[in-house]
């Protein structure tokens, strides 16, 4: 999906603490300049984690 947007990740970092898990990236890609793009990521990432 990411790659569809020409998005790259440029750090991926996951982190436990105790029954918690924290997963943070850091992306980059052009597309990511443009709001409208921007809220369409989300979505499709959003929809993608919930399924």
């Amino acid at each position: 999906m990411l790659a569809r947007h020409q998005i790259q990740v440029q750090l991926a970092k996951i982190v436990t603490l105790g029954e918690r898990v924290e997963d943070t990236f850091l992306i980059h890609g052009s597309q990511l300049q443009h709001n409208r793009a921007q809220i369409e990521i989300e979505t499709e990432l959003l929809d993608a984690l919930a399924s």
